[in-house]
């Protein structure tokens, strides 16, 4: 096995990195909002990890998302408490 064979090897079994995980937690959503499209980045990053066979990170992508979904929702959910425990 070559070296280039075994470092393509080796990135198909690497992790997101920290940096990744967070651009994928905190721009979960798959739209165009705010004049930034993350759909065309999230898109971009899926095509790429399929191209490479990078399933790890594909994974690893789609539960960050998924993470990030739960995030803003228990945001917005306590926010609203927070509202309607202050407004009475």
């Amino acid at each position: 096995m070559t070296k280039e064979e075994k470092n393509a090897e080796k990135s198909k079994t690497m992790s997101l990195t920290n940096a990744e995980f967070l651009k994928f937690f905190f721009f979960p959503v798959l739209n165009k909002s705010f004049g930034f499209d993350n759909h065309q980045l999230n898109n971009e990053e899926d095509d790429r990890f399929i191209k490479h066979g990078f399933d790890k990170k594909l994974k690893e992508a789609k539960s960050a998302r998924l993470y990030g979904r739960f995030f803003y929702f228990g945001i917005s959910i306590l926010i609203a408490v927070i509202v309607k425990y202050y407004s009475s």
